[in-house]
């Protein structure tokens, strides 16, 4: 079983802070020292591997992490993502390999009320690919059969709103409180890949596959 922690800070409009690189302080109370104004993440990880066949690993992911108000459900700031996934070989047939994993994430990790704190790289979320307020289920399966390298790929993803009123309204209380995942509008893909692979020759390898798509909503804009 193998445990992991860590800390991420991301914060601009200043040259580096020498504060966060005091070793043996945490990032998190360097924060509230500094008033507040940065954009913290802890998360924990684990990877258990169970026998010789299946590892078993998951993250949790905090955002704006308050103890104090952990358990009070007015003005909780449990803003939160999560990460369980497995993966087997030789389980079924010798030489096959699984891996199915779901990610789920809350709406107001990732952003911060100052824009040039978001976790964010040119429109991309620094995480999971979704980003947040979404989440993911996906299997992998691959296996070697009469020379052929046979994979299935199976993903059901799901994405809701980010608007600038649901950023300015995770930062109060009652309005937080009151947000439904999902309202006014989401987006929703299924995709089912079937894949038959053959090396030829030096590095010539034929692919031959047949893709199921049921895209819902394909014109969401989350910003909107």
């Amino acid at each position: 079983l193998t445990l992991g922690a860590s800390e991420m800070v991301v914060y601009g409009v200043r040259n580096m802070d020498m504060m966060y690189m005091i070793p043996f302080i945490p990032f998190w109370s360097l924060q509230h020292y500094l008033g507040d104004l940065d954009n913290i993440q802890l998360s924990f990880d684990f990877d258990w591997k169970i026998n010789q066949k299946i590892n078993l690993y998951g993250a949790f992911l905090i955002d704006e992490w308050r103890p104090s108000l952990t358990f009070n459900k007015e003005e909780e700031r449990n803003w939160f993502a999560y990460q369980l996934g497995s993966k087997a070989k030789n389980l079924f047939i010798n030489n096959d390999h699984i891996t199915i994993e779901y990610n789920w994430t809350d709406h107001r990790i990732y952003r911060h009320r100052f824009e040039i704190n978001d976790y964010y790289n040119h429109g991309y979320p620094l995480g999971f690919w979704a980003g947040p307020h979404s989440e993911e289920l996906f299997l992998n399966y691959t296996f070697e059969k009469f020379n052929f390298l046979f994979e299935i790929n199976y993903s059901n993803a799901k994405r809701g709103l980010l608007t600038e009123e649901m950023l300015i309204n995770q930062y109060d209380a009652l309005s937080n409180n009151n947000f439904e995942r999902y309202s006014g509008g989401d987006e929703s893909i299924i995709l089912l890949e079937l894949m038959a692979n053959k090396y030829i020759y030096k590095g010539l390898t034929v692919h031959l596959g047949v893709n199921y798509i049921d895209w819902n909503n394909g014109n969401f804009d989350p910003y909107s």
